[in-house]
């Protein structure tokens, strides 16, 4: 027969208890009268040849106690011979088991055992079957007494605890959460994207505003800091599957989750979008799951914060890696090493009806159990690596216990399987600034790291921005490959030869420098590839630099506005980068260029919308500028770079728009001297003559030119028409652009 360390620590206690040994000074022997029912002091001794360190970590955490005295041998204290430690052990308490039966096929022989099984607890046997149907072992819950009498029957192979396992969440940080759906409006209210195409397959979209966990899977080396930007493949998944191995996930109640986005004319409009918008119609569930009436979209609220926090991280539509993936609700009744193990065995028999899901799929799973070998935990390894065997990769988050006393490393099933040949992807946590989590557990087992502080998610129906653990590292990891794996063309790097997959992805995630880097010293933290030219420029902090109106160097808005319309971005459209100069030689002389480095479709809607929306309008000047001249400036986003440079030395602004006219009656005709500043600024005149062509002007008598002049002048013009025409002549200057309170002087 072969016992679980916890069966065989709760014996060893009672001995100790009841025995002879010497209890710690200023105790009292103990004896089998003892209440069990209060903490008593007891002795535990290892094997020969024992794990210390991991013996004592189990001790400590089975007992749930931080406080455990050692004894060392008097010659050599390298040689532990006993712990002394404080517990209450309830022997008539009764707990959840697993007991294998020798016999699998007999149905008779199993009938028996699983009757005797019913006498003795009162319970009728959970059964729990392998692939092949065949009856694997049965749960129970018994008394160590119980166990002990089941220990002992010749029918029986093996009987083990049934281990609860814990979910690697930290405690988060005491903070004010939002209390209702409503809280999610104001921090997706900045939400809008844009498309970017690039040659081949791959098309990106950027979510404004994204939470900072996504932002740094989005985080390329050349830049330190990408603010308020999450760009990622524009399908983001939607040819992959995650199953999502827990307690089930939130769908239901977050089936519609207000979400404000922008139309294609910019105006805020309120639409309604789920969470989850892509669920497989076939949830998984365990057989305990079902008899004990669980619900896959809702799970009780015991377990709905941390099942649906993590599968968000994975694929949500605000807060998620992979939004274009389906989600697959693997639902287990509670987190212990039964329960996993039926879950992983649901997710083989899936794949095996679904075949065109390999190699398209990943498994990712936020729970965790004290590193001791055992038939169970053996079995779930076996059916971890026969699903890793179909092509799907499995990820395991790394463990918090790392500040703790010598756990820094990673200790815990199922992450402390991985090996070369065992190609768990193993995801350990970072802060935002790409720091090592004081709590994550690290080593040698880890493949890669995300953000796993300061998480946002629907944790429930409530949004939280605090919680903290590897287990929100992982999901984010597994929605990475999901994404990967949507790719027609997965990238290079990744081999999806059939049983090279996970393997494959493991390594990728590993060592590629397209699937990470490292933040800090020996800290690699997951990337998806994206460079600065794949950043869509309208996700990017801008940065703009407005010109200086007191340089004198301005052109009217109207004439920049019609150039940017008409000529200028028409052309960027044809043509990409582009520097182009307009009305050179006179006062509306400008200089207007695009650098444009990036992927993203070239438009006219991008194109006015940088110039003359940042770069004209967005620009002010209102000090002693009362006609709105434009001083121009320059504007960077990303990669792209917009210039407005006015060219032409011209008068104040402050005079707004001026003008000058003096008329002389020459007998047979009238002479005229006109001077004008902020109109007929870009066209040499050529406007005002045709105005005057109605007041009888003379041919071959105009003679116009650009100059500044003390009187506040920037062009003059001489002209001669008719007599009597001096009305018309201000009229038309007045049609020109001139001031309508001025007007010419003198006779004719």
């Amino acid at each position: 027969m072969r016992y679980t360390l916890l069966t065989s620590l709760i014996s060893l206690l009672l001995l100790a208890c009841c025995g002879a040994s010497a209890n710690p000074d200023g105790l009292a022997h103990s004896d089998t009268t003892k209440d069990l029912s209060e903490k008593a002091w007891y002795h535990v001794f290892p094997t020969p040849n024992s794990d210390y360190t991991a013996t004592s970590s189990f001790i400590m955490a089975t007992l749930d106690t931080d406080h455990l005295d050692k004894s060392t041998d008097a010659d050599d204290h390298s040689i532990v011979t006993s712990w002394t430690v404080e517990a209450n052990i309830d022997q008539d308490n009764p707990i959840g088991y697993a007991v294998c039966p020798k016999e699998h096929h007999q149905q008779d022989k199993i009938k028996a055992v699983a009757a005797w099984l019913k006498a003795l607890t009162g319970q009728e046997p959970l059964e729990h079957f392998e692939l092949d149907n065949s009856l694997d072992f049965w749960t129970l819950d018994m008394t160590l007494a119980q166990a002990d009498q089941v220990a002992k029957n010749p029918d029986i192979e093996w009987i083990e605890v049934d281990e609860i396992g814990h979910t690697n969440g930290v405690i988060p940080r005491a903070v004010e959460m939002p209390t209702e759906l409503d809280a999610a409006l104001s921090a997706a209210s900045n939400e809008s994207q844009s498309k970017q195409q690039r040659a081949g397959p791959i098309e990106f979209v950027s979510q404004k505003d994204a939470v900072t966990e996504l932002v740094a899977v989005s985080q390329p080396s050349t830049v330190p800091d990408i603010s308020n930007l999450n760009t990622y493949e524009k399908h983001g998944g939607s040819k992959s599957f995650i199953y999502h191995l827990e307690e089930g996930v939130l769908v239901k109640d977050l089936s519609q989750v207000r979400i404000l986005v922008a139309d294609t004319t910019m105006e805020s409009i309120l639409n309604w979008e789920q969470e989850f918008p892509k669920v497989a119609p076939a949830r998984l569930q365990t057989l305990r799951a079902i008899q004990t009436g669980l619900q896959p979209d809702a799970p009780p609220p015991s377990f709905r914060e941390h099942t649906t926090c993590t599968a968000d991280k994975a694929l949500g539509q605000e807060y998620g890696v992979a939004k274009g993936a389906t989600l697959v609700v693997v639902q287990i009744s509670r987190d212990a090493v039964t329960e996993v193990l039926d879950g992983l065995r649901l997710i083989v028999r899936d794949l095996m009806e679904h075949p065109e899901r390999q190699k398209h799929s990943v498994v990712t799973a936020s729970i965790a159990f004290l590193s001791k070998n055992t038939d169970l935990k053996m079995r779930v390894k076996n059916t971890m690596e026969l699903i890793m065997n179909m092509d799907v990769p499995v990820v395991v988050s790394a463990g918090n216990a790392g500040n703790k006393p010598g756990r820094h490393f990673v200790d815990e099933i199922p992450a402390v399987l991985a090996t070369p040949d065992f190609p768990l992807v193993v995801v350990g946590s970072v802060n935002q600034k790409g720091e090592l989590s004081k709590w994550s557990q690290d080593g040698p087992k880890i493949t890669t790291r995300a953000v796993g502080e300061a998480i946002t998610c629907y944790y429930g129906l409530t949004v939280t921005h605090s919680q903290q653990g590897t287990s929100y590292s992982a999901p984010q990891v597994a929605g990475q490959i999901a994404v990967w794996l949507s790719y027609d063309t997965v990238p290079q790097g990744i081999d999806t030869s059939s049983g090279k997959l996970a393997r494959s992805m493991r390594d990728y995630l590993a060592t590629n420098p397209a699937a990470g880097w490292e933040r800090e010293i020996g800290v690699r933290v997951l990337w998806n590839g994206v460079t600065e030219s794949d950043v869509p420029f309208t996700s990017a902090t801008l940065k703009k630099e407005c010109f200086d109106i007191a340089s004198r160097k301005y052109v009217e808005r109207d004439l920049l506005r019609a150039i940017i319309e008409d000529k200028f971005c028409p052309d960027f459209v044809g043509h990409g980068s582009i520097s182009r100069r307009y009305n050179e030689n006179t006062m509306a002389d400008v200089q207007i260029s695009i650098e444009y480095n990036s992927n993203e479709p070239r438009t006219k809607d991008l194109c006015i919308r940088y110039l003359l929306g940042e770069l004209v309008d967005a620009c002010y000047h209102p000090a002693d500028n009362p006609a709105n001249y434009k001083a121009g400036g320059t504007a960077i986003l990303g990669d792209v770079t917009f210039k407005i440079e006015p060219q032409a030395n011209r008068q104040d602004t402050r005079p707004g728009v001026d003008m000058g006219c003096s008329s002389a009656y020459k007998g047979f005709y009238n002479e005229y001297w006109v001077w004008g500043h902020g109109f007929a600024s870009d066209d040499w005149g050529e406007n005002l003559e045709n105005q005057l062509k109605g007041c009888a002007l003379f041919p071959n008598t105009w003679g116009f030119g650009y100059g500044l002049g003390d009187n506040g002048r920037e062009w003059s013009v001489h002209f001669k028409t008719g007599v009597f025409q001096k009305h018309c002549v201000g009229n038309a200057l007045h049609t020109a652009g001139a001031p309508a309170d001025k007007w010419c002087s003198g006779s004719g």
